[in-house]
């Protein structure tokens, strides 16, 4: 520790030295400055407090100093610094310190000597502006220093030109936003006060260049502050991007836009109708919505290729745009399927006008190649309110009415019938339930003897589909009949069915008993599928079950509808591996005597309605006797459906048939008495 009189020694020292000195004491952390450093910064020669230091620097220097003052903490023994002079100004000094010894050898503190830098410091800070500037001018971007009020302090040459001024312009301070368009110039200064607020100001503007086209600039306005956090100015970067603004309008162009025709495509017309929509919400007026399909365009593309047909879709584009009037927008949503907006009606029957100008349309010949390209057009209307308010379900109201005027025979236009409407929720209603007893595994089969009826003896059953609903009450698939035309859930179900039947005969089988053949029935549209034959074979391996335990039942509608080649070649390979075909509902289809001389089948099965009339309708009683006489010659048997009374079994065994099933025998019954009616008959 130094004495006293080593103290004044040092203090004494200083006052004599050219230089500004400070002394600092490390035992009471007392600072001395000399004369002429007091002087220079205004400070009292007796206020010895370490804490001015920190009233002197400059506020991003301090933790700098404050560590450099620190016995042994700062390597370096020079630091460059900002201290605030008498006038208030901050010049740089460099800072050098010199350790003090005391007369036992320990460091008791430190000299400090400061020389003031600030002209040489300018310098270098004048070169770093004017390399900045240089590169500044070499940026393509518009780099621009702002006053808070928006005035110019410094903007490149790239700015200086994008703003019409001379590219060295040297002389600043006016305005930035009265050199900018005047639509844009409340814009820019609301950024400008958003960055004097401390915000990092990100914005768009366009203006016209010196010939007249439009540019487009992203602008960022960047605050700096001075020691207090005050906005002291502000940095602007602007950048072109007009080529980048051009390509994106062109995507989004392309990507609204149906490439072939120019119309407004799904994507777009979607938001818009959705935007029509919400306009109409506040008046009295209806909005009408047509979805026009080309009738048997594949017609057009098969027979003279899909130029034909591009060329037919432009034309008729061509022709509603120019017919319609510019408040109705025109769409193509897709393939051969347009869409018609028509706003602001009193009277639904507008909409119906509207679609009757459109189908004149077509009356008007379209030529290709020096040939006619023949077509036709249905239309299907929904109107807002009436039909919905949501336009996603305006657009499927208006989807169902189109299907309406398709199953009628095509060519007109029709507004949504209600029934119409019903009939495809309750359509709707059903497929939900379909698929909610697929998910949660439902689906169980049941069992309806089928027998001699000479004897009674239990010759097969007939697999039936059942579920039991979370109330535990049995349903019956006639609650789903619309769901089976529903490909992926007819397919599901008929695998659950499939896999739960094999493996119920598999477990009768295990146990010992002797099964009897099991009729499963498949849905027409499983035939889709060309291996659904295949598909069936390999699961019936799966569960080990001879061929000779399987009956598959198909109806006459198989026959009618898309895929009869599927079904020819599905039956041949069932046959081939040794599972009968049953004929079901015989009679109640269309050309029946058609279909038993191409199709392969060993078995028809009476339909239920004949046997139920045979007692009251002698033409159905004539019809089994006939189907009954003409099955030997065909290698055919004959089983009747829907026996409920001893006297309709009397009857149909007095035509000729031995084999039926019926309640007069039992309903269809659950595995477990199924497998019941198996034991009896091994006992017999």
């Amino acid at each position: 520790m130094n004495s006293m009189a080593e103290i004044l020694d040092n203090q004494i020292w200083c006052e004599k030295l050219p230089q500004l000195i400070a002394i600092k004491y490390n035992h009471n952390e007392m600072v001395y400055f000399n004369q002429l450093w007091c002087e220079q910064f205004a400070i009292n020669q007796y206020e010895y407090d370490v804490s001015i230091w920190k009233k002197i620097t400059y506020i991003d220097d301090y933790v700098a100093l404050d560590n450099f003052l620190q016995q042994h903490s700062e390597p370096s023994h020079i630091l460059k610094c900002r201290l605030q002079l008498v006038n208030d100004q901050y010049h740089w000094f460099m800072l050098s310190k010199l350790e003090i010894v005391d007369s036992a050898g320990n460091i008791s503190g430190l000299i400090i000597q400061a020389s003031d830098i600030n002209a040489s410091m300018e310098e270098s800070v004048n070169e770093q502006i004017k390399q900045q500037k240089h590169i500044f001018n070499t940026s393509v971007d518009c780099i621009k220093i702002l006053h808070p009020d928006s005035r110019l302090i410094y903007m490149n040459q790239a700015g200086c030109q994008a703003l019409n001024l001379p590219i060295n312009e040297q002389k600043f301070g006016m305005f930035w936003t009265d050199l900018l368009p005047k639509n844009m110039q409340k814009r820019c200064l609301n950024a400008i006060e958003k960055a004097n607020q401390g915000e990092f100001v990100r914005f768009e503007m366009d203006i016209l260049d010196n010939q007249g086209q439009q540019v487009y600039w992203d602008n960022i306005l960047t605050p700096e502050y001075d020691i207090h956090g005050q906005v002291v100015r502000i940095l602007g970067i602007s950048r072109n991007i007009t080529e980048q603004r051009l390509i994106q309008d062109a995507f989004k162009k392309a990507s609204e836009l149906d490439d072939l025709t120019g119309l407004l495509n799904r994507r777009l017309f979607k938001k818009l109708l959705a935007k029509k929509i919400n306009q109409h919400k506040n008046v009295a007026k209806k909005l009408g919505l047509l979805m026009i399909d080309l009738d048997h365009f594949k017609n057009v593309n098969d027979s003279l290729g899909h130029i034909a047909g591009d060329h037919l879709l432009r034309v008729i584009a061509n022709r509603m745009n120019t017919l319609l009037s510019s408040d109705i927008t025109v769409a193509r949503l897709g393939g051969d399927e347009f869409a018609v907006i028509v706003p602001m009606i009193h009277d639904p029957n507008e909409v119906i006008e509207v679609g009757e100008r459109i189908l004149k349309l077509i009356e008007q010949p379209v030529y290709f190649a020096g040939k006619v390209v023949n077509c036709g057009m249905s239309i299907g209307c929904a109107i807002y309110p009436d039909h919905s308010e949501v336009g996603t379900e305006l657009l499927r109201c208006a989807d169902i009415a189109l299907n309406e005027v398709k199953a009628r025979g095509r060519g007109s236009v029709e507004l949504l019938d209600i029934n119409a409407l019903k009939s495809v929720e309750v359509a709707m209603d059903q497929l939900n339930v379909a698929r909610m007893i697929i998910q949660k595994d439902m689906i169980t089969p049941y069992y309806q003897p089928q027998v001699n009826l000479l004897t009674g003896e239990t010759i097969g059953f007939e697999a039936l589909l059942r579920w039991h609903d979370e109330t535990g009450m049995l349903r019956f698939p006639g609650e789903l009949l619309e769901a089976f035309h529903n490909y992926e859930w007819a397919k599901k179900t008929s695998e659950a069915m499939q896999h739960k039947i094999f493996n119920d005969i598999y477990q009768w089988m295990n146990s010992g008993l002797k099964p009897v053949p099991v009729s499963i029935n498949i849905a027409p549209i499983e035939f889709l599928r060309d291996d659904c034959a295949e598909k069936f074979i390999q699961r019936l391996e799966q569960y080990r079950i001879p061929a000779e335990y399987i009956n598959i039942e198909i109806t006459e509608h198989h026959f009618v509808q898309r895929g009869v080649d599927f079904v020819k070649r599905a039956l041949r390979t069932l046959r081939d591996y040794g599972i009968k075909i049953a004929l079901d509902d015989f009679g109640t289809g269309y050309s029946s005597l058609t279909h038993l001389r191409t199709f392969a089948v060993d078995y028809v099965k009476i339909d239920g309605q004949f046997v139920r009339s045979v007692q009251s309708d002698p033409i159905a009683l004539a019809i089994i006797e006939a189907i009954c006489q003409l099955a030997p010659s065909l290698s055919l048997e004959v089983i009747a459906e829907g026996i409920e009374t001893i006297e309709q079994r009397d009857l149909v065994v007095n035509s000729g048939c031995i084999y039926g099933q019926g309640f007069l025998y039992n309903k269809a019954l659950p595995e477990a008495s199924a497998r019941k009616f198996l034991v009896v008959q091994d006992n017999v």
